[in-house]
């Protein structure tokens, strides 16, 4: 007849398992974007560019366009549309001991550093400690709308540069501001990282302090 006793112990044991739980959980999702601080990023590639439909991944002049593409070009130019599209292939590299993760990033995207568009990639993103992944950033924008008043030619200009000179975005910078989910709560990476085609990272202090202090006042919460 020890049956209620011994099961009365249960309750509080999964509450405390659960509590624990909870806590590593949460350690854990803010010691990874406290990794990502520490990780290298770059613009590696633009992907199936197009303009208004027309494919331009490749083209390096407005020359180079064919007849028949350049009268669609010029269609949709005087129809107040040109919707260029395009996939920005984000490097990021972990040399650390841990795992660096984010569950949304919003970001800025430039051209010789003037703002085009933004946006938030809403998608969990890890990568491995030692290892290399890859961010597809699937981007569109009506560049007729983004540069009103500008001719066609010097609209085309600017999406070959866009598309970069074999594949590379060497005109392209974007400005990241990854985020991730605490306990239900989006805790927001400190500042925005600045990515362009070289590898580069946030190794200020000032940044990867802030995330750790967070780190620290869930470890004396906890």
């Amino acid at each position: 007849m020890n049956y209620p006793k011994r099961y009365g112990l249960v309750a509080p044991v999964l509450l405390a398992v659960g509590l624990f739980v909870c806590g590593c959980s949460t350690l854990q999702q803010l010691a990874q974007i406290a990794t990502l601080t520490k990780c290298e990023f770059r613009l590696a590639s633009v992907e199936g560019t197009s303009l208004a439909g027309v494919p331009i991944q490749g083209i390096t002049q407005p020359s180079d366009i064919g007849l028949m593409d350049m009268a669609k070009l010029q269609s949709a130019f005087f129809g107040g549309a040109l919707p260029l599209q395009f996939t920005l292939d984000i490097e990021v590299r972990n040399p650390n001991s841990s795992t660096a993760a984010m569950n949304k990033m919003a970001w800025i995207l430039y051209l010789n550093d003037d703002e085009l568009t933004s946006g938030l990639l809403n998608q969990r993103v890890e990568i491995p400690q030692g290892g290399v992944g890859t961010i597809p950033m699937a981007i569109s924008l009506d560049l007729r709308q983004v540069l009103s008043g500008k001719a066609l030619d010097s609209i085309l200009n600017l999406a070959l540069a866009i598309a970069g000179e074999g594949n590379k975005p060497t005109k392209v910078s974007m400005r990241m501001k990854p985020s991730i989910m605490v306990g239900g709560q989006t805790v927001d990476y400190p500042g925005y990282v600045t990515v362009s085609h070289e590898f580069s990272s946030e190794e200020t202090r000032g940044v990867r302090n802030d995330v750790l202090n967070r780190l620290n006042q869930s470890l004396g919460s906890n």
